[in-house]
């Protein structure tokens, strides 16, 4: 019963001890987010990448249902997929998978669930909105998107062709 109870309070410092962390980078991270706009600084844009490096890995399902950590967490990714866009899109493939996991995480979340889909809808929304003008200025036609998009995407790729490239939203 002591063992039980000693780890079982190791578990709440561990989690205590991750959230003060991914709390504190997201605090850091936040206190740039302003310079970012306005400056536009490679130096700053470095800065923000480096500290979601280091969050990302750190951000699991447990700490994502602290409202606060997920609110912090998915409004931070909408910040950087809005401004970095193509930063984000060369993500290495281990942290811009874990990124797709976790906004695959938000959009069945009851934690703050309005918000948290909405803001990851919106997150994804501006993703694919990147990756299909940066197709469309390649030249790529309507069967390469639909190939590297899926082919479930194929009246939706269309229709937004056809609009001469101007993007409908997703959400």
């Amino acid at each position: 019963m002591v063992a039980a109870v000693g780890s079982s309070g190791n578990v709440a410092g561990a989690l205590h001890m991750r959230y003060r962390v991914a709390s504190g980078l997201l605090k850091v991270a936040t206190a740039f987010l302003p310079r970012a706009i306005i400056d536009e600084e490679e130096a700053v844009a470095e800065l923000l990448f480096r500290l979601v490096s280091v969050l990302l890995p750190c951000v699991d399902t447990e700490l994502l249902q602290i409202p606060s950590v997920c609110h912090g967490y998915f409004e931070l990714w909408q910040f950087f997929v809005d401004v970095y866009p193509g930063r984000v899109a060369t993500l290495p493939p281990a942290l811009f998978a874990s990124l797709i996991q976790s906004l695959e995480w938000g959009l069945a979340t009851d934690v703050e669930a309005e918000v948290t889909q909405r803001v990851c809808l919106q997150t994804m929304a501006a993703m694919a909105e990147h990756a299909f003008k940066a197709l469309h200025s390649r030249g790529a036609d309507v069967a390469e998107v639909e190939v590297l998009l899926g082919s479930g995407t194929q009246v939706r790729v269309q229709v937004m062709w056809s609009l001469h490239g101007s993007i409908i939203p997703l959400v």
